[in-house]
């Protein structure tokens, strides 16, 4: 019995020992695992600061390039996106701001933003082409008119210097046109008004030019050209510019092109009536054709 209990002792001192060596061995291996995240940690951040080191920008001209156009500036892109001297591409958030320029500048249809590893920059700038005039914008007591509301072809509306708007047409409402905040789109007969305007600035028209659309009724357009001329659209989705029988529009146009270059003796001053597949008829100038 005695040497049975001997025997025990001796295992449950051999047991304590083979425990005591694995919780060293696990502490060593967690040192080390420990010490090795450290390093790792240590290597990221001198890496990364190596990195970004690189990015920042020392010289704005040279570094970053800006293709903009006539309204929106080389200056108020740098601005806007936040580029100056000292400032970090590797930290800046470059889509965010690109997002939010589109959001809030109407004038800006579309931006490219190319990076160029570490520390060069690209930028493309296009701003949409206004189309017609909607509204009038920015007078004070001291100051006239210095700009307009205007529209792109796509409908969206957007603020444009006076003097570089003064020729588009105009759309026009009597009762004044409805509120339309800058980004958002013309509609209904404002749009159907915007498409004739778009159409027959093409080239295909070069007899046509169209001063102002008036809208003010709901079942017809009519249109004041420069020879002093009337078009009165009348067909029954005047309310609608995207109905079926919008494309009538365009043949319209080119039948009164073609009074307009051809032999036909016309008016000085006539009123051109476009009706339901286009049709036009034309007669001597009426100042009321409300009828």
């Amino acid at each position: 019995m005695k040497e049975k209990t001997n025997r025990l002792h001796f295992m449950s001192r051999g047991g304590g020992r083979r425990r005591y060596a694995l919780a060293v061995q696990i502490g060593a291996v967690a040192a080390l695992g420990v010490l090795a995240i450290w390093l790792v940690c240590v290597a990221y951040r001198v890496l990364y600061g190596l990195w970004t080191a690189q990015c920042v920008v020392e010289d704005v001209k040279a570094q970053v390039t800006v293709r903009s156009s006539p309204h929106v500036k080389e200056d108020l892109v740098l601005e806007l996106f936040g580029l100056k001297k000292g400032c970090n591409l590797s930290t800046m958030d470059l889509a965010g701001r690109r997002e939010e320029i589109l959001r809030t500048r109407p004038i800006v249809k579309s931006i490219a933003v190319r990076r160029r590893l570490p520390a060069r920059l690209e930028i493309d700038v296009e701003e949409r082409v206004p189309v017609a005039r909607v509204n009038y914008s920015g007078k004070t007591r001291d100051k006239p008119y210095d700009s307009w509301d205007v529209a792109d072809a796509e409908g969206v509306v957007f603020n444009f210097p006076l003097k570089d708007s003064r020729m588009l047409p105009r759309i026009v409402d009597a009762a004044g046109l409805p509120e339309i905040k800058r980004g958002e789109r013309l509609s209904a007969k404002a749009m159907s008004a915007l498409r004739l305007v778009e159409l027959a600035s093409r080239k295909d028209f070069p007899h046509i030019s169209i001063l102002d659309v008036n809208i003010s009724n709901n079942t017809y357009l009519i249109a004041a050209t420069s020879d002093y001329s009337l078009i009165k659209f009348d067909w029954e989705y005047v309310d609608d510019p995207f109905a079926p029988g919008q494309p009538h529009i365009e043949e319209a146009l080119k039948n009164i092109e073609m009074m307009l270059s051809g032999d036909i003796p016309l008016p000085v001053r006539c009123t051109f009536f476009v009706a339901e597949a286009g049709r036009v008829s034309v007669l001597p100038y009426e100042k009321d054709i409300s009828r």
